[in-house]
């Protein structure tokens, strides 16, 4: 009998994991949004309609307005910034929120808002309380969502705390972030799963994201359920101040999240 239900138990261990490699194989991930090619589109010709490239003609893209880390003489901090030494103190509109700029590896700046970090190699410039940054292709665009908007947007699309999280904007003009997710595996093998996700950074809507879920029949989601992350969960007539408190404009009740009035 004892010999019976071991062979059981092997036999579903070594068909499961035969499952997983398969799928794994296929590429096949579950509860992936993917509206890359749409967005690519709708970017192109809003970029088109904007002429987004005449920022660089205007005042704001100017050496003066460039947040940097190294504190070189005789060159202007930025409005509302404060230089010292190779820190950089910006203030942000919307209840306080502050950004600090300094030296990251490779080249690249750290910036981090509200304790939450993010690297690039983007040249960004902060004028009248707005950043813009020259992505690829010299394309000037506004940069709306910063670390901390990115955090809590995929906080309120996985409702779990995540581990080893990083954000980094790239020449795209997209923020790529990734996570860890804790889980067991048949309710008692300890496994982590990467959580990866594109974010536009100019208008702040998801590009991507992809928790893989096709084997959520064999594990069980740990780690500290976050409650309350969505300002849809506040009395609906604050909804719209939740969301202003984050750095956005409104509340979207279609979309069900924070969103930016696009000009």
């Amino acid at each position: 009998m004892y010999n019976n239900i071991m062979k059981g138990l092997v036999s579903l261990v070594v068909i499961s994991l035969f499952l997983i490699s398969f799928i794994g194989a296929m590429g096949i991930t579950g509860g992936a949004i993917d509206n890359s090619t749409g967005n690519q589109e709708q970017n192109k010709e809003a970029n088109s309609e904007k002429g987004l490239n005449t920022y660089q003609n205007k005042e704001m893209i100017q050496e003066k307005n460039r947040l940097r880390f190294e504190n070189k003489t005789g060159v202007q901090c930025p409005d509302d910034c404060i230089c010292t030494g190779v820190v950089v103190k910006c203030s942000l509109p919307n209840e306080g929120r502050e950004m600090t700029i300094y030296a990251g590896k490779s080249g690249n700046i750290i910036i981090q808002v509200k304790g939450e970090n993010m690297t690039t190699n983007v040249t960004l410039y902060k004028s009248e309380d707005k950043i813009y940054g020259v992505f690829k292709n010299n394309e000037t665009k506004r940069v709306r969502i910063l670390s901390d908007q990115v955090k809590d947007k995929v906080n309120e699309k996985i409702k779990k705390h995540l581990e080893k999280e990083s954000i980094i904007l790239e020449e795209d003009g997209n923020y790529k972030y990734e996570g860890e997710k804790k889980s067991k595996l048949f309710g008692f093998i300890p496994i982590k799963t990467k959580v990866k996700a594109e974010i536009n950074a100019e208008t702040g809507e998801w590009v991507k994201i992809n928790e893989p879920r096709w084997w959520g029949f064999l594990a069980k989601e740990e780690g500290e359920q976050i409650v309350g992350a969505s300002c849809g969960t506040v009395t609906p007539s604050y909804n719209n101040e939740c969301c202003k408190s984050k750095g956005y404009d409104i509340w979207d009740n279609e979309k069900s999240e924070c969103v930016f009035l696009l000009d």
